[in-house]
């Protein structure tokens, strides 16, 4: 899998740039190879995780995303959180009704096609 990193502005490491998963909330590396590396466990850990889960709990509720415009992938966290990069990399998307529905089909179909869990359960947040 292609992995592009953003390069921000380093305030952890004492450099002068740092290298974030603009995928993930505050995963920051000092050097590429070690963003990627980082990725690469915690990808591992989750789907060791998913792997001996019985129960999956999704929780909805947000429909604020950001849609990174060099891929059109999803990113649920707004840009520049926790000192990260995106401001020019991402725009923000208001997903629909239509767009959640769709997703969650997506998401049942991978749980059951790949006998994920034997119980699901969503719970819903509710806006005031």
């Amino acid at each position: 899998m292609l992995m592009i990193f953003m390069e921000v502005e380093d305030k952890w490491f004492g450099k002068k740039k740092a290298f974030q998963d603009p995928y993930r909330r505050a995963v920051y590396a000092n050097s590429k190879e070690l963003i990627l590396n980082i990725t690469n466990k915690l990808d591992d850990q989750i789907k060791k995780s998913i792997d001996i889960s019985n129960i999956i709990i999704i929780t909805l509720g947000l429909t604020e995303v950001w849609i990174k415009e060099n891929n059109n992938k999803i990113s649920c966290m707004n840009p520049g959180y926790a000192g990260g990069g995106g401001f020019n990399e991402t725009s923000f998307y208001s997903s629909t009704y239509d767009d959640n529905i769709n997703n969650l089909r997506k998401i049942m179909d991978i749980i059951n096609k790949k006998k994920l869990a034997q119980k699901l359960f969503l719970q819903f947040l509710q806006s005031r």
